[in-house]
C-alpha cells in the first residue's frame, strides 16, 4: 500500500526548509571571514568582506544599487580620489540590494579600502581600525 501523499509532501517540505537555511546560515556567516579590520558602532567588519566590496565597487564603477556609490569627502584620507562610499552590512560578503546599511566602506579610485563610518544622526562617523 502506497504511502499517504500528505506525509510524503511534509517530509520533502521539511527536507528543503532544512537545506534553505544551512544555505542561509553559511551565507550570513561568509561575510566574516578573515581576520577584523573595523569596528563601526560595536559592530564587526572582517577582510573578506571589505576587500571584496573594494574590489566591486572599482570593477563596477559604471554600476549602482540603491544609488550607490557615491562620492565621498573628508580630511585625512589616504589613496588617490576621489573616494567612494559603498553600504556594508554586518555578517554580509557584499551588499546586494534590499536592507538600508548605516555602515560604509570608503573606497579610493584604485579600489583599495580606506577606512569605514556610519551614518549617526545625520552626519558620518569614522570607525575604529582594528
Amino acid at each position: 500500500m502506497p504511502l499517504p501523499t500528505t506525509k510524503v509532501k511534509f517530509l520533502y517540505i521539511a527536507g528543503i526548509t532544512k537545506l534553505l537555511s544551512l544555505f542561509t546560515s553559511c551565507d550570513a556567516q561568509a561575510g566574516n571571514g578573515g581576520h577584523l579590520m573595523y569596528t563601526c558602532n560595536g559592530q564587526g567588519f572582517y577582510s573578506d568582506s571589505v576587500e571584496t566590496t573594494a574590489t566591486t565597487v572599482e570593477n563596477h564603477g559604471f554600476y549602482s544599487i540603491n544609488g550607490y556609490p557615491i562620492l565621498y569627502q573628508a580630511d585625512g584620507l589616504s589613496g588617490p580620489g576621489p573616494h567612494k562610499l559603498y553600504p556594508m552590512l554586518p555578517s554580509t560578503l557584499i551588499y546586494t540590494s534590499g536592507s538600508v546599511s548605516i555602515y560604509f566602506l570608503i573606497v579610493d579610485r584604485r579600489g583599495t579600502a580606506q577606512g569605514m563610518v556610519y551614518s549617526s544622526g545625520g552626519q558620518y562617523v569614522t570607525c575604529d581600525k582594528a
